[in-house]
């Protein structure tokens, strides 16, 4: 599974993903954490997004559990997105490549080295062991640059925060 470090410009990016926006073999999808304060209490959410054509195709949030912290928010969103993907392509075998986005390098590193969770992982492994044809990359992207997915992700995860809470699997 290659990881592409894009540590770039917004107009890099732009150009790196515009060719895959109208493609029907790409699915890409922006994660998000976030923690936030409500009544003095500090609120971790995950935001979703994944997009294809074009178009959004699926969006979600979930509130993390008490004592979650923001890496923990990025890393159940990446996890999130791996288990939302892998069912997608089953769905949707034109899909041949999945892009993954996340504004949070920590976290990229963390689902490659396997010290923040193996879900992002074990999923991605299966389904690449399933399609041999399935093209997958995990990128980080430049937060608050004006990209529509990011941005959509970032809202997603602070709607998450104020959620009911959730404890993700392999988070710490």
């Amino acid at each position: 599974m290659p990881l592409l470090a894009l540590r770039a410009t917004r107009r890099s990016y732009r150009i790196l993903v515009e060719p895959w926006l109208s493609a029907p073999e790409h699915l890409i999808i922006y994660t998000d954490g976030s923690r936030r304060i409500y009544g003095g209490r500090k609120r971790v959410g995950a935001g979703v997004v994944a997009y294809r054509m074009g178009r959004e195709v699926d969006s979600f949030v979930r509130g993390l559990a008490d004592g979650a912290d923001d890496y923990d928010g990025e890393v159940a969103a990446l996890e999130l997105a791996a288990l939302f993907a892998v069912n997608y392509v089953k769905d949707y075998p034109r899909v041949h490549h999945i892009h993954f986005f996340s504004d949070h390098m920590s976290a990229v590193e963390a689902v490659f080295s396997l010290k923040g969770s193996r879900i992002f992982y074990e999923c991605i492994c299966a389904a690449l062991d399933g399609d041999k044809g399935l093209e997958v990359d995990l990128a980080w992207c430049p937060g608050h640059k004006a990209i529509v997915g990011n941005q959509r992700a970032d809202s997603l995860a602070k709607i998450a925060s104020a959620e009911t809470f959730w404890t993700p699997p392999g988070t710490r």
